[in-house]
């Protein structure tokens, strides 16, 4: 028998809002202006889905009967458990997302926001890219009952 949970972490990044962190101050060094912006909206997706088998219930003694489901049973509730773990570190993937900056350095006040927020953006795309496999990882590593036999 195999249950399997799948988790795909969804960050439309093109559709997030970025605001200006105060009016961009001009650089002392260069004479530019320098730009600094942080995420204002940013929508993230979990999708989730679990796979199990179909149980059958007719055939096998009432003992086994009663075994079979409580197997079934605790599997269920071990497949829950990881969707609750990855709901959880979802929650601080977005929470450290949302304390990535970008900053941009140009001869006009437009530009050097506009070099802020696809500084941004590349942060966040870097970023996302790492933390989608931190769900697998998280998933990998969970699997207290399955190696015990509990």
């Amino acid at each position: 028998m195999a249950f399997l949970t799948t988790t795909e972490l969804e960050c439309l990044t093109a559709t997030g809002k970025n605001e200006a962190d105060g009016r961009p101050k001009i650089d002392k060094k260069s004479g530019w202006f320098e730009a600094t912006v942080q995420v204002s909206a940013l929508k993230l997706t979990l999708h989730t889905a679990s796979k199990c088998p179909k149980r059958s219930d007719s055939g096998p003694p009432p003992q086994a009967l009663i075994e079979c489901c409580r197997f079934y049973a605790c599997c269920l509730d071990h497949e829950a458990q990881h969707l609750d773990k990855a709901k959880k570190e979802c929650e601080k993937i977005a929470k450290e997302l949302n304390k990535l900056t970008g900053k941009g350095l140009a001869d006009t006040e437009a530009d050097a926001l506009g070099m802020a927020k696809e500084d941004r953006m590349r942060e966040k795309d870097k970023d996302f890219v790492v933390d989608r496999y931190r769900l697998s990882e998280m998933h990998r590593t969970f699997r207290h009952s399955s190696l015990r036999g509990e």
